[in-house]
């Protein structure tokens, strides 16, 4: 009865969180990590670029853009103060 009266029905499940917990997480730590690309330098450099399907990755950079640098910095601020 009380969950009908909060929600205004019966939920399908109803999480319940400990407020310890929620209270040591709710302060996040923001910071900047690799990117999922700078992490396969290591898989290649230790199994080959033919290891977890890496061979694309490489190929596609051992090529040229097929989009010009000029392009590319419209799509977003960061790009426009690299090209500048």
């Amino acid at each position: 009865m009380q969950v009908k009266q909060w929600f205004g029905f019966v939920p399908d499940f109803i999480i319940t969180l400990d407020a310890e917990y929620c209270r040591a997480c709710g302060s996040p730590v923001f910071t900047i990590r690799g990117h999922n690309v700078e992490e396969f330098v290591g898989v290649v450099r230790r199994y080959g670029a033919d290891a977890a399907g890496v061979r694309a990755i490489v190929d596609a950079a051992n090529r040229p853009p097929e989009i010009a640098r000029a392009h590319i910095a419209h799509a977003c601020g960061t790009c426009q103060l690299r090209v500048a």
